[in-house]
């Protein structure tokens, strides 16, 4: 069988009763409507003989990346959906070929051809992704693997297009089970340090904008809490080994999924972690006030713990803000239960632990050997060393645990009294430090 020309191949059957007006935007193309039959019947002869479609679909899909604007059309369905046509297409992702701006538009092409670039996607790219999903979310999961040449902004792009509109297909693959989940989850912790990776590990794990029914959810959040998906990402954050933009981007991940389930039903599954091990704390603290620790580790380390006592300590989380409905009607705020209430108790009995060792690393300035000189104000002269952000965030995670449990104050040494008055006076500019 011939390969359809690129004419063919952009063609639109004008009888079609397929509403494109929401999917990518038209190429010019010549009497589209004059060689419609011949688009379906060679896209269908395609789909037939698999053995056909295999040895030619890289031609073809040459020639619909050419155009400048590609579109999936009803008649392309049971082509792309084929395991070899999908996992060609993935190729032109994963592997791009040509100079630099080749490489990224034969990308971006392929990207799009297999998701939307915004508003609600065609019913013809709905179509195949749902068929081929599987072998999609596989060949795309590739890119998160070690000397990747995969351009992870369009791999995120489509992962996350078949997580929202194929989400029972896709939990299936990457969140069924733990082994699934362990499977699929360390190449995404490895990559954080891409805004898009981050982005899509937050999506994904605290399930947002998915139409996956409640079961296949759950299965998933179970799943991930048997994983210890926090805990995976505090050890993370607190190894010294872990690049500092890679722990930055994790300790935000982090924040943004204790947000997530702290408003969510499977809250209180996923928070278990937090309550009854003492892992996540021991560790980011011992990194945090360590000797020989770098500034960004440490500012890291106490910014994760400040963050989830911070959340846990507001007992309802507000969903929705006051205003009126579509008919006038006044609605009044909605509130739901903060998931991480019941565990902070626990959470701070790990904190609680630790304050010798937060009392010990405030009250030894020395332990700070690399803070930058401090910096003059007008009207004052420089202190020796600047504050440093990472001493204000212990102080202030040392004054949450005290001002939650007032009886612990007595552990405070004497040593660290006199430095917090010193302080107070040699950072006369600190407002932050003196507010708290």
């Amino acid at each position: 069988m011939s390969s359809p020309s690129l004419a063919l191949l952009g063609g639109l059957d004008p009888d079609s009763d397929d509403d494109l007006s929401d999917s990518l935007p038209l190429p010019s193309l010549p009497s589209a409507s004059s060689v419609s039959a011949e688009i379906s019947a060679a896209f269908g002869g395609l789909a037939l003989s698999p053995g056909a479609a295999a040895a030619g679909s890289g031609r073809l899909l040459d020639q619909l990346l050419s155009l400048e604007r590609p579109l999936v059309t009803r008649e392309m369905v049971p082509f792309l959906a084929l395991d070899s046509v999908a996992q060609e297409l993935c190729k032109r992702v994963l592997s791009p070929r040509g100079g630099p701006e080749e490489r990224v538009g034969e990308s971006y092409k392929a990207a799009l051809l297999m998701s939307c670039a915004q508003g609600a996607p065609a019913p013809p790219v709905l179509a195949w992704t749902g068929e081929a999903c599987r072998v999609l979310v596989g060949e795309l999961w590739k890119a998160f693997g070690e000397g990747g040449e995969a351009h992870l902004w369009h791999v995120c792009h489509v992962l996350k297009f078949l997580f929202q509109h194929h989400g029972d297909a896709f939990l299936s693959i990457v969140g069924r089970n733990k082994a699934a989940v362990t499977k699929h989850l360390p190449p995404l912790l490895r990559n954080l340090e891409h805004p898009a990776v981050e982005g899509f590990l937050t999506c994904l794990a605290a399930q947002e904008e998915t139409n996956a029914t409640t079961d296949k959810k759950w299965k998933f959040a179970c799943a991930l809490a048997e994983y210890r998906l926090l805990l995976k990402l505090a050890a993370q954050v607190a190894d010294p080994a872990t690049p500092p933009a890679r722990a930055q981007a994790t300790a935000d991940a982090t924040a943004a999924i204790v947000a997530a389930y702290a408003r969510d039903d499977h809250g209180e599954l996923m928070f278990s972690p937090l309550g009854y091990c003492e892992e996540l704390a021991g560790d980011l603290l011992r990194s945090a006030c360590g000797p020989g620790k770098p500034l960004a580790l440490r500012a890291t380390c106490a910014k994760v713990l400040l963050d989830i006592a911070a959340k846990a300590a507001e007992e309802t989380i507000q969903v929705s803000p006051p205003g009126q409905d579509q008919y006038g009607q006044v609605q009044e705020a909605r509130f739901v239960k903060n998931k991480m209430a019941e565990i902070r108790p626990l959470f701070h009995k790990h904190l609680q632990a630790h304050i010798p060792l937060i009392c010990t690393f405030l009250a030894t300035p020395s332990l700070l050997p690399d803070a930058p000189s401090g910096v003059s104000h007008p009207g004052g002269g420089a202190s020796g060393t600047s504050f440093t952000v990472a001493r204000l965030l212990l102080f202030t995670l040392l004054t949450d645990i005290i001002a939650f449990r007032p009886s612990r104050l007595e552990e405070v040494p004497a040593e660290l009294h006199r430095q917090l008055v010193e302080w107070f006076f040699e950072y006369s500019e600190n407002n932050m430090f003196q507010h708290q």
